[in-house]
């Protein structure tokens, strides 16, 4: 339950409404929710390193909340997917 919570919450954090052209609103929220069912994997696996990760998250939303352009967001995502995939 605490896993889907904060991964609740990590969505709504990096749901940011501003638009990039190569990264939007709605590419960030996707990429968002696979990060989220990615770290309820990774919670089952390595329940550390997905606190890591949720920590992690947590310190960069601050950061991704108020950008202009997502591409940083989106490969921020990217990243965490890549990895929690290998």
């Amino acid at each position: 339950m605490k896993t889907k919570l904060v991964a609740l919450a990590l969505t709504v954090a990096f749901s940011a409404p501003a638009l990039a052209e190569e990264c939007t609103a709605e590419l960030a929220q996707a990429k968002s929710m696979e990060v989220n069912a990615g770290l309820q994997k990774l919670a089952a696996k390595d329940p550390q390193r997905m606190q890591e990760v949720a920590t992690e998250m947590m310190e960069k939303s601050a950061m991704f909340e108020n950008a202009d352009d997502l591409s940083e967001v989106c490969e921020y995502y990217d990243g965490l997917l890549e990895e929690m995939n290998s």
